[in-house]
């Protein structure tokens, strides 16, 4: 039987193979659209009726597709996925959905999916050029670094319980540029049509307080960085910042997740301390990525190489810059066992941190993807289908943002 007269619903009576010998799908695996969706992207044409072996063709042409991989390509993607089982939800579900998000034929670069379709040795060797080597982690902490006043003035707002809308719009006003890429964030975040978020208020009232203020903020500093040490490093660690927030909070709104901390917002920093840890202790952290490639816990390697993880080292950057406690808080805790503190909202940002490295993962500047454990999909229930639509819908916001707030064309690097 073609795999296109699989119905939706059906049950297939044996396990799914590729010629690799790897699993697809169980015996007793009900066929859904993502179902037929995965079989399409590994290959397989057509399954035998009548609970006989089905026996896809042979994949590693479909595997290795010239036009979207390049070689090595896709030991690559499983540096990525060394810490799980790429062949068990949600991470089959997540990688599949890159992969044919990849291969779009619409699709531009755009410099996601670095690790599917895309050389990586020019990114490594302009590491090495401008590296950057600290000897302790507590001078860089207590480095006097003066950001942009806006800065200061949107943190203090954020760590003040009686902001108004009309005090953030009055800030906001005064940089007309920043005011339109605020309303162009949130437009993309909102995904409304334009003439329905016109003004600042629109996007207060649409995301909240909170949420405008750390668009604020992540948009001066990331200019700042911009103009003082911008570079393909830089650029990547923005593209999968952004990346991870969209996701934490597309997830939070799909799950129906309501917490007191802004999800874009915990996205958004949850990774700080590696932007720090890349930029002030490149060759250590060097050290730490090629050990991470065999698999084990990122944190534990770094605390043997560098002395810290990069959770507490995030906490400590996010604290000296005046950023509320809570944002600290979830930053230092979110490389813990899941067990150790079972609920949704870390749940939330687990699964947002997997979808933002599945997007933007490049072993050039990043650690593998840390082990998704089970419970965090049984808490969020979030089917496959609706899975692999969340990651499309994530991709498709991140890029907009990403285009929106470098300002400039959207596919030319120009470091």
């Amino acid at each position: 039987m073609l795999i296109h007269a699989l119905e939706l619903g059906q049950v297939l009576p044996e396990p799914v193979y590729v010629s690799n010998g790897r699993k697809l799908f169980s015996a007793g695996h009900v066929v859904t659209e993502q179902t037929l969706r995965v079989l399409k992207i590994w290959g397989v044409h057509s399954v035998a009726q009548g609970g006989a072996a089905i026996t896809p063709q042979d994949t590693s042409a479909a595997i290795i597709d010239p036009s979207v991989f390049h070689d090595g390509s896709f030991s690559t993607l499983k540096s990525l996925c060394v810490n799980n089982d790429i062949d068990a939800e949600p991470i089959q579900t997540i990688i599949a959905t890159c992969i044919e998000l990849a291969r779009r034929p619409d699709r531009t670069c755009d410099y996601f999916f670095a690790y599917l379709s895309s050389s990586l040795e020019e990114d490594m060797a302009e590491d090495q050029q401008q590296a950057v080597e600290d000897t302790e982690l507590g001078r860089v902490v207590d480095e006097n670094e003066v950001l942009p006043n806006l800065f200061y003035r949107a943190v203090n707002l954020l760590n003040d319980v009686y902001v108004t809308p009309d005090t953030v719009v009055s800030i906001v006003k005064e940089d007309s540029f920043l005011k339109n890429k605020a309303l162009d964030i949130s437009r993309v975040l909102i995904q409304l049509p334009d003439n329905q978020v016109t003004t600042i208020h629109d996007c207060i009232s649409l995301l909240g307080i909170r949420t405008v203020l750390y668009i604020i903020v992540v948009l001066v500093y990331m200019y700042y960085v911009k103009e003082n040490r911008c570079t393909k490093a830089s650029m990547h660690y923005y593209r999968k910042a952004m990346s991870t927030a969209v996701a934490a909070r597309v997830i939070a709104k799909t799950t129906g997740v309501l917490g007191r901390d802004c999800f874009f917002a915990n996205g958004a920093f949850l990774n700080t301390g590696t932007w720090w840890f890349y930029n002030k202790f490149f060759y250590m952290y060097a050290m730490v990525r090629k050990e991470a490639l065999f698999g084990g816990n990122v944190a534990e390697i770094e605390r043997k190489i560098l002395g810290m993880d990069h959770a507490t080292f995030g906490a400590m950057m996010v604290k000296k810059y005046g950023l509320p406690y809570s944002l600290e808080r979830t930053i230092a805790q979110h490389t813990g066992q899941f067990a150790e503190n079972q609920n949704k909202e870390v749940a939330v940002l687990l699964l947002a941190e997997a979808i933002g490295k599945a997007l933007t993962y490049n072993p050039a500047y990043d650690v593998p993807m840390q082990h998704l454990e089970q419970e965090v999909w049984d808490v969020l229930r979030i089917s496959e289908d609706v899975l692999s639509d969340l990651v499309e819908s994530i991709y498709n916001q991140s890029v907009q943002i990403v285009q929106l707030t470098h300002g400039e064309s959207p596919f030319v690097f120009r470091g």
